[in-house]
């Protein structure tokens, strides 16, 4: 689950919102579809499960944390990911980014 308080106050976060929101115009146009197609995954589900299973290149961040604290990343298009936190209780996906942190 996602609402706009799950965004970080970034540029890619507030792109993400944006998205979330309906505004396609802060996300490059080949990366559209594929970052609606996580934010709604992310937004039905409640556990990891599914966006483990797309093959999308999904890892925990390597060092970053253990539980809640932990930073999660799939890949939207070359070194562009979607940067995300979860916390397994409340089924809650938050701190949302989109980034090219390489």
């Amino acid at each position: 689950m996602i609402d706009n308080k799950s965004f970080k106050n970034t540029p890619g976060g507030k792109a993400l919102k944006k998205l979330f929101q309906g505004d396609l115009s802060k996300v490059p146009p080949d990366q559209v579809d594929t970052l609606s197609d996580y934010l709604s995954i992310l937004d039905a589900e409640q556990t990891l499960d599914l966006i483990k299973v797309l093959g999308a290149d999904y890892h925990p961040w390597k060092g970053q944390g253990r539980g809640t604290d932990r930073v999660h990343s799939v890949s939207v298009s070359g070194n562009y990911r979607l940067l995300f936190q979860f916390d397994k209780a409340r089924g809650y996906f938050f701190n949302l980014d989109y980034c090219d942190p390489h």
